[in-house]
């Protein structure tokens, strides 16, 4: 039947039944290769510099005291994630709010990245937390900043910490002694008594630490686990009572400070850049401290390092780019103002040798002051200054002069834009594009800035305001699955007069979406794809139940990793690990066998549970786990690379030999590969991998399938189900790596992937394992996917190229449009190495097979297959 009287563009020309000559193709499969490899390695390398790798300042001395010791003690009590509006409220905090009527108070502003770590750091050096605090916050990696409190200790006096174990992991070496609560999302109280105790214990010492900080967890855990509601509510009445039976018990002597890191939306979160997330209360009183209720007005964290050097009469920190707080100081307002300029003297050293100076020689300067200090050296000319609301206007212009480090995060996505669309446009051109490339960037690029709008909108609302507007946008993005589902026909057919530019809704919409989105995303469309290619399967005239439930059955099945972040599996089949490693064992040994009862794996008739099959594909995997576990490290180590080299010689071999019975190397490759991966896996991980597997091969075969049919029925939509397979092509493998990796966050990374229990690993190896363990699963995942695709085979590998490297540019925006962040960072921290390995494999893949065609040639011209089908007979 004429396909011009449905009103459709030509179909996709149906794959090849028999080989065919065609051209060579492994120069620009390799280029291809070379392209991707070189914008994945520069991507990586250079988002780690900046998120995990930041350099150590210049160095330089710390400036001298601005005045002499005013306070004997200092003691700092941080409420974690506590509000300023809470903490006013007297009917939440009678006992806080009262303290903040009373004396000095101000409202405290943390930086942009609203975290703990963020907070410890500005706290302590004066510096403000970037993008490397995405990864410090879990970490609590050594500030590489100079800290005031390692000058008090230097000074001849004792400090200490109680709480927060971040204190102790940032500065080890400026405290003399701690006490280390629990640590974890302690949604109760009793971590609080704990440091309440602990800290009272301090402070009735004979010999008192000149400075302690009790820092309490709690709170912000109570927020995160039930969000600002009655129960916080209730929670932090009762944490009010206590801590001013705290406070009774500080002695006279001691300067208190009362403060917050970060506030809390009403959902409990924080971490970006809004008005009620950055603010939080802070009261002082105590020797050296203004008597009074002093409104001391809007504070910046990077102001306190230095106010804190100040009363115990130390210098502040040698690269502390905040000002101080001159009105805090118990002087007249003459002192401030020189206390004020003073301070801002030192701020323009700190700027000049920042800038490029270098001060490491310069000899310090004294608090007197002379003609020709050091600070009258670094001021030049501006040696004075008229008054505190200039000096102040001065610093702030300083920090802003300073900037963010992660700022060059705008050459990378310029650099991302240069190399990727490069590739973007040869592998256009190898899927015959040309003609229409320019429309379809146009396009992607407003999608893209779409998306980005929305999630750095989203990431400044109000309240519940982001969970509920990305429940909207799921919606809205989401009415074409749901037609899909309810009158499949009718929606391919819509779909199919889209043309190319279908896709920009499948699978653009998919590729744009932030990674909080995607992952439950990409199961919808899954499970919904999974559910109309059974209905497909069921509604002929043959009924075959089989293949709608191979279709329908391993997708839905992969719902926990779909719609949960972590613990996908059940305690109970995971702890003791004994029990953990059988289930793993257990998923490797059931994939062949559902695979043959599902009908997968080898064409009608030839279907076999010989020996030659289940030896390797179960026995192999099953060994290494062992080997993994319980063998010498030498021996964990010689399989993983055997198994690794062996598959990839193996996928490449130019002939089909006879192997355990087997006339074709492709199910061994995928054996050496499953193989390979299992020696570095995680029990849980394993049988939603093999899940992913499964319903890659059913709906693969399916949706290629429906793209190949040539009948009436499905004549309208063959070349929309064409968009439908390349975005599962997308989808699939995602939820594989969330599996894989246990969850979305970079936390959830295996870090210790190819340690094999040797404490001493080299670099080199755990990169190498954790590239394969993601890769050589995708790998196996795409090759079963595509195993019948025929003629599609080489636009959809290019295409799935083309898809992971504009995923990968999309990530990297994000990054530096949700640089002042801290969620946003870190799913695109957890998600970017999926996109780049997502853009290698492919590449590998087309690699590799045009390898083995010109192998394949050359071993005989007569008949050497183009790209054949890969069969697991």
């Amino acid at each position: 039947m004429d396909r011009s009287s449905h009103g459709t563009a030509a179909p996709v020309p149906p794959a090849p039944e028999a080989s065919s000559a065609e051209p060579p193709t492994a120069g620009r499969s390799f280029a291809l290769l070379a392209i991707t490899a070189l914008a994945a390695a520069t991507i990586l390398l250079l988002g780690l510099r900046l998120t995990l790798a930041t350099e150590a300042p210049p160095a330089r001395r710390p400036p001298a005291p601005l005045a002499r010791r005013t306070t004997e003690h200092l003691a700092l009590v941080l409420i974690d994630g506590l509000r300023e509006d809470i903490a006013r409220d007297p009917a939440r905090m009678p006992h806080l709010a009262d303290r903040l009527q009373r004396n000095a108070h101000g409202t405290l502003w943390a930086s942009p990245i609203s975290m703990t770590s963020s907070a410890v750091l500005s706290l302590g050096t004066g510096a403000r937390g970037d993008l490397e605090q995405v990864a410090n916050n879990e970490s609590h990696g050594k500030a590489l900043f100079d800290d005031w409190i390692g000058h008090v200790r230097s000074d001849g006096g004792t400090t200490a910490w109680v709480g927060d174990g971040v204190w102790g992991s940032m500065y080890p070496a400026s405290f003399s002694s701690s006490f280390e609560g629990k640590g974890g999302l302690s949604i109760d109280a009793e971590e609080d008594r704990e440091v309440f105790v602990a800290g009272e214990k301090m402070l009735a010492q004979a010999q008192r630490p000149t400075f302690v900080v009790a820092h309490f967890l709690t709170p912000d855990h109570v927020g995160h686990g039930h969000g600002i509601g009655a129960y916080y509510y209730d929670y932090i009445r009762g944490f009010d009572g206590r801590l001013e039976h705290f406070l009774e018990q500080v002695p006279k002597d001691t300067t208190v400070v009362v403060l917050s890191d970060h506030g809390a939306t009403d959902a409990g979160t924080h971490g970006s850049n809004t008005e009620i997330q950055r603010r939080s209360p802070f009261v002082a009183y105590g020797p050296g401290v203004v008597a009074g209720p002093v409104d001391l007005g809007s504070i910046e964290q990077i102001d306190l390092p230095a106010t804190f050097a100040t009363l115990l009469g130390v210098g502040a920190p040698a690269h502390d780019r905040g000002w101080i707080v001159p009105n805090l100081l118990a002087i007249s307002s003459e002192a401030q103002t020189q206390i004020g300029c003073q301070r801002l003297v030192d701020l323009r050293a700190v700027a000049h040798d920042v800038a490029g100076g270098s001060a490491a020689a310069r000899p310090p300067a004294t608090a007197e002051g002379g003609e020709e200090t050091a600070r009258t050296k670094a001021a030049g000319s501006r040696v004075s200054c008229s008054d505190l609301t200039e000096a102040r206007a001065e610093a702030t212009a300083i920090d802003e002069a300073l900037g963010k480090r992660s700022g060059s995060l705008g050459w990378i996505a310029a650099l991302v834009a240069s190399l990727f669309p490069l590739g973007a446009a040869i592998s256009l051109f190898f899927a015959k594009l040309r003609d229409r490339f320019f429309p379809l960037l146009a396009g992607a690029l407003a999608l893209v800035a779409a998306a980005a709008t929305a999630a750095y909108s989203l990431e400044l609302l109000p309240g519940r305001g982001p969970d509920q507007a990305r429940g909207v946008l799921y919606f809205l993005c989401n009415i074409p699955l749901l037609a899909l589902l309810l009158r499949p026909r009718a929606t391919l057919a819509r779909i199919e007069l889209l043309g190319a530019a279908a896709a920009l809704l499948l699978p653009g919409l998919l590729v744009v979406t932030e990674t909080k989105t995607t992952q439950p995303e990409a199961f919808a469309f899954v499970a919904v794809t999974a559910i109309v290619a059974a209905t497909f399967a069921f509604r002929r005239e043959t009924r075959d139940l089989r293949a709608a439930l191979a279709r329908a059955l391993p997708a839905l099945l992969l719902a926990p990793v779909g719609l949960f972040g972590d613990n996908f599996l059940p305690r109970a089949l995971t702890e003791p690990p004994a029990r953990g490693r059988l289930v793993a064992m257990a998923a490797f040994a059931a994939y062949p066998l559902l695979a043959t009862l599902l009908g997968l794996g080898a064409p009608p008739g030839k279907r076999s549970l010989g020996v030659g099959v289940l030896l390797p594909r179960v026995g192999a995997p099953v060994l290494a786990l062992l080997l993994r576990d319980f063998a010498a490290p030498t021996a964990a180590v010689g399989t993983f690379y055997g198994a690794t080299v062996a598959a990839v010689v193996l996928a490449v071999f130019p002939k089909n030999r006879k192997i355990f019975g087997t006339y074709t190397h492709t199910p061994h490759a995928i054996t050496a590969a499953l193989t390979a991966y299992a020696t570095v896996s995680r029990p849980a991980e394993v049988p939603y991998v093999i899940l992913s597997l499964i319903a890659a091969e059913a709906l693969g075969g399916a949706w290629l399938a429906e793209a190949r049919r040539a009948d009436d029925e499905i004549a309208p939509g063959s070349r929309a189900a064409l968009w439908v397979a390349t975005t599962l092509l997308f989808a699939l493998p995602w939820l594989q790596r969330v599996a894989i990796q246990e969850g979305i966050h970079f936390t959830h990374f295996d870090f210790h992937a190819g340690a094999f229990r040797e404490d001493d690993v080299g670099l080199g190896r755990l990169i190498a394992a954790n590239l394969v363990k993601h890769g050589a699963p995708r790998a196996v995942l795409v090759g079963l996917f595509l195993q019948t695709a025929g003629r599609f085979r080489r636009p959809l590998l290019e295409g799935l190229v083309l898809l992971e490297g504009a995923r990968a540019a999309v990530l990297v925006l994000l990054l530096y449009v949700c640089r002042h962040s801290f969620w946003t960072p870190v799913w695109v921290l957890g998600d970017l190495p999926h996109a780049l390995v997502g853009m290698i494999v492919p590449s590998g893949l087309l690699a590799g097979l045009s390898l083995r065609n010109a192998l394949a040639r050359r071993s005989d011209p007569s008949n050497a297959p183009s790209l054949p089908p890969m069969e697991l007979s």
